[in-house]
């Protein structure tokens, strides 16, 4: 994770900008997507909340339905509701 928050916060927001722009079946390799979202699971923890917003804006285009079967949530959904409950600056 970079140092400078200003490159924190842009990062997290073009990559937030260029998901928004990807057309909603676009295919994403899974090593890339589950790269992607860990990596901007960690970022929704970061000390500015400017961060933490524009990781959380990423984050909501990573979200998977559950499998058949399943209860559990994707990581992205269960980190986007932890947030939603406990982050202070919400």
């Amino acid at each position: 994770m970079a140092k400078d928050k200003g490159v924190r916060i842009r990062s997290a927001r073009l990559v937030a900008a260029a998901l928004a722009a990807a057309p909603a079946d676009a295919e994403v390799d899974e090593e890339v997507w589950d790269r992607s979202r860990e990596a901007l699971i960690d970022a929704t923890g970061d000390k500015v909340a400017a961060a933490r917003a524009a990781a959380c804006t990423a984050l909501r285009r990573l979200q998977e339905a559950p499998a058949d079967g399943e209860e559990e949530p994707c990581p992205a959904t269960a980190q986007l509701r932890r947030l939603a409950a406990h982050d202070a600056s919400r």
